[in-house]
């Protein structure tokens, strides 16, 4: 829909901001800038690859939009999942789907300000989504949702519930999955060992049992 302000859609928005941006400022500069320069291009190169658009990159926060609530999900999960290679970087992460005014390049509506709200309220590399986002991607079977309740968002008028999502890497064994490999493992070599000595020693043992 288009009015004269601009065009209304209803869009996915993701945040994200660096934890603990202000103290590493306070600490040494030079490490603030590069992790501030390593958080936009990761989210620059990240939100394209999910078919989003970046809208707002301002100091250690940014602002995306994609076109579904499933697309900013994968791609916060990616960002997290890449920060593996950023010791240094921790980001917090809020998703919404709300209907916005997209005006030049520029959104703007109350689906913008509850996302904002949303982002402080997902713990350090963690991801907090609205009921909304929840209700398109509960079915995802490498997504796990937790209910943090009902929350008073500031500057909104109806209490939301939250969830804050986790992920598994399909890849990724537990511990004991590859001790009890470990074991079998050990157990067939240890099979293997004694029927080669009693095939080694067969033809001998048996001569004697004749003998005997």
């Amino acid at each position: 829909m288009t009015d004269a302000s601009g065009d209304r859609r209803l869009l996915a928005l993701m945040f994200t901001d660096v934890v603990g941006y202000t103290s590493i400022t306070e600490r040494d500069e030079g490490t603030a800038v590069r992790i501030r320069e390593s958080h936009r291009t990761l989210v620059e190169t990240l939100v394209a690859q999910f078919e989003g658009e970046v809208v707002d990159v301002t100091g250690d926060e940014s602002l995306s939009i994609f076109p579904s609530a499933l697309r900013a999900v994968d791609c916060a999960i990616a960002l997290q999942g890449a920060l593996r290679s950023y010791p240094d970087l921790t980001l917090r992460i809020g998703i919404h789907l709300g209907d916005v005014l997209r005006r030049g390049d520029e959104v703007i509506g109350e689906g913008v300000n509850v996302a904002a709200r949303i982002r402080p309220l997902a713990e350090p590399g963690g991801i907090c989504v609205s009921e909304p986002v929840y209700q398109m991607v509960r079915s995802r079977t490498h997504v796990t949702a937790r209910s943090i309740g009902e929350q008073a968002l500031k500057n909104v008028s109806v209490p939301l519930t939250l969830y804050a999502l986790s992920t598994e890497d399909p890849t990724a064994e537990s511990e004991e999955p590859s001790r009890t490999r470990v074991r079998w493992v050990a157990a067939l070599a240890g099979v293997a060992l004694i029927a080669a000595v009693v095939f080694v020693y067969r033809g001998p043992l048996i001569a004697w049992v004749a003998l005997k």
